[in-house]
């Protein structure tokens, strides 16, 4: 790729820039480090709704458990993938709101008790009994995960800038874990301690990161060069004496980047360098300010989106669903587009009455559907007009006997 750009004259710095590693797997990769830590309560939660799973009677009891308790979610019980750490999330913050049901369960079906005991895991280790400290512990590695997957879902996004917060989602991020290595907690601290060695391991060695990451957040009108250097050096995100020599040089490639599209722009007559620039009201009076930041704030920190795009034909069209037609398979890929662009995405188990009416709707007019079907057929094997049919107990005959 560089060498192409070179051929057509529009490698800047020589392709310094062009690679940025993908956010959304790095974080990936550092909160799949600390889950490997996870203690026994996550595997007891874990086992215990893979147990109220294995049989819809359990489930139903588990049911009456929520209306004993009185908990209203709609919510339905989810296992995880263990190795999608974002799925053992959504497991637990789930789980978190049935607490009281799980408790009520376990005095009505003493199996569950027993199941617990006697599981054993993969790794060899027994579960053990699902007790209330285990509860906290799961609560505090939800809200633990919860700062993660909001983050995955910030940096992941396709609709709006994100280049711009690449540095900043990085330095929150290195405190967080920062206060997390502090903290007393056994169980958080453990996982931080992993979770901080992968964070060096990519984002540790600021000489070896791509200078777009701090550039696109001086281009922020909200932040420009005073709050890079003020993170870099006030608080100490690489010390001081590191922090120093990385803002000069951030604003030395800064510069030398800004002479690069200087001298492209200058090849280029006035009225096409400015017609390509519209966003900003200054664009004509900085045109090569205006093109870089429009180059530079266009750089996606995430593949996840591209990554999707390409792969949503295997979700929809897989080893058990190989029978569907071209045109279902166009109707369920433009549904699953259609509600991902919705305002408020549609979360099925919280809106599963409202979808029962719409089925129920659906059954009774194919029902109606059927019997006009059956109208139309005796009709034309009898020939009876429409007055002759609806008055005729000889067409109502057929219609019971059909």
């Amino acid at each position: 790729m560089s060498n192409q750009l070179s051929k057509w004259g529009s490698n800047l710095m020589d392709g310094k820039h062009l690679h940025v590693r993908c956010v959304a797997h790095i974080i990936n990769l550092i909160v799949q480090d600390g889950l490997k830590e996870v203690g026994n309560s996550v595997r007891r939660v874990r086992q215990a709704i893979r147990y109220i799973r294995e049989s819809p009677a359990r489930i139903k009891k588990f049911k009456d458990c929520c209306e004993l308790e009185k908990i209203t979610s709609k919510k339905s019980l989810c296992l995880d993938v263990v190795t999608r750490w974002n799925s053992t999330y959504l497991m637990l913050k789930v789980a978190l709101e049935f607490e009281n049901a799980f408790v009520s369960y376990a005095i009505h079906d003493p199996g569950l008790l027993d199941h617990l005991l006697t599981h054993v895991c993969e790794d060899g280790k027994d579960v053990g009994a699902l007790t209330s400290g285990d509860w906290e512990n799961v609560r505090k590695i939800e809200k633990f995960l919860e700062a993660f997957y909001n983050l995955t879902l910030r940096v992941s996004g396709s609709s709006y800038v994100t280049s711009n917060i690449h540095f900043h989602e990085i330095g929150e991020l290195s405190c967080v874990l920062k206060l997390l290595v502090e903290s007393d907690d056994s169980v958080l601290d453990t996982m931080a301690k992993r979770m901080k060695s992968k964070f060096d391991k990519y984002w540790g060695a600021p000489e070896k990161m791509n200078k777009m990451i701090f550039i696109a957040c001086v281009l922020d009108p909200r932040f420009k060069f005073d709050y890079v250097a003020f993170v870099l050096s006030k608080m100490k995100m690489y010390g001081q004496d590191k922090g120093e020599q990385l803002r000069v040089e951030i604003k030395l490639y800064m510069t030398s980047l800004f002479e690069g599209y200087r001298k492209v722009t200058s090849k280029m007559s006035q009225g096409s360098s400015t017609s390509k620039v519209e966003p900003s009201v200054n664009s004509s009076k900085f045109p090569t300010l205006a093109e870089m930041a429009r180059d530079v704030l266009a750089i996606p920190i995430s593949t996840v989106a591209s990554e999707s795009a390409f792969s949503t034909g295997g979700r929809v069209l897989d080893s058990f669903r190989s029978s569907l037609t071209p045109r279902l398979v166009q109707a369920l890929i433009c549904l699953q587009d259609w509600f991902r662009k919705e305002s408020s995405p549609i979360k099925v188990e919280e809106h599963l009455d409202h979808l029962e009416e719409i089925e129920s709707g659906f059954w009774n007019l194919r029902i109606l559907s059927s019997n006009i079907l059956k109208e139309m057929a005796i009709r034309n094997v009898l020939g009876l007009s429409d007055v002759e049919f609806h008055s005729s107990w000889l067409t109502l005959c057929y219609l019971s006997y059909y």
